[in-house]
């Protein structure tokens, strides 16, 4: 969903659910004031608007190569979301024929979740800073795929990859749809194939391998319109339950956001 958008005594918020609860719970803040931010934190429809359970494990179902680019960071509200809808469906058909016409393994769920694969997702989920149910989920998953991965594979990579982007509710004023004008999460694969820690090599529902799909979808790399203009949908700022609804876009996407990320991971190492 958007984030919620308030302004108290001046100060203009970003909410989301969680705002709200802390707030629920603090016994200093007015009832005037906890009113005014539960009527404001969940405004539209969609999963929560920060880096919570639904919102980790679409980013990395992204990340593994099980869904298309945008399908972590793209709103529920965006009417460009529909587009992706219809992407997909077009891709699942194309690869269902790729198996069962040519026997073209490399479009099977079991080919992309690898062991490469659950590397490339959780590499991932430390540098964005994921909900920590991830780890359950993601433990179930691999047991379900018979993929040799454990948390002492997760333990390994968390003391080789950074935290390069914060999203609520590790702060209080960057969430998904931030992280979409930013280039979502091919932005952040891109960054992290700079610094050598990604898999590039593994195919994906989409694209084989991930790196040509980081060619094409890295907002850095002077993409085509059609990418550009994917990473500039802008919230409505309305409420509404309606999905797919909205239909406006930034002047451009986010071209003054950090890319001091890779230094960030290179001083990692001294």
């Amino acid at each position: 969903m958007e984030a919620g958008k308030v302004t108290w005594e001046g100060e203009s918020l970003s909410l989301d659910m969680v705002d709200a609860m802390v707030v629920a719970a603090d016994e200093s803040v007015s009832d005037e004031k906890l009113e005014t931010i539960e009527r404001s934190a969940c405004p539209t429809c969609g999963s929560c608007s920060g880096m919570f359970t639904a919102n980790s494990m679409n980013c990395l179902t992204e990340s593994i190569g099980l869904a298309l680019p945008g399908n972590g960071s793209l709103l529920a509200t965006y009417a460009k979301r529909e587009e992706l809808f219809r992407r997909a469906g077009k891709q699942k058909v194309d690869n269902t024929k790729q198996w069962y016409e040519n026997e073209d393994r490399s479009v099977l769920p079991r080919t992309i979740a690898s062991f490469e694969g659950f590397e490339n997702a959780i590499t991932l989920d430390i540098a964005m800073g994921g909900s920590t149910n991830t780890i359950l989920h993601l433990l179930a998953t691999v047991y379900e795929a018979d993929v040799p991965f454990s948390m002492d594979d997760n333990e390994r990579l968390s003391r080789l990859v950074p935290c390069i982007c914060k999203v609520a509710p590790a702060v209080p004023n960057v969430h998904m749809e931030d992280v979409h004008r930013a280039g979502g999460v091919m932005a952040l694969l891109s960054e992290l194939r700079r610094a050598g820690l990604l898999h590039t090599d593994q195919p994906t529902v989409h694209s084989k391998p991930l790196s040509q799909a980081l060619d094409k979808w890295d907002i850095s790399n002077k993409p085509v319109q059609e990418v550009e203009e994917f990473y500039r949908p802008e919230p409505g700022g309305v409420p509404t339950q309606t999905a797919l609804s909205q239909n406006r876009l930034y002047p451009s996407t986010a071209e003054d956001r950090k890319r001091d990320c890779i230094r960030c991971i290179e001083n990692c190492y001294t």
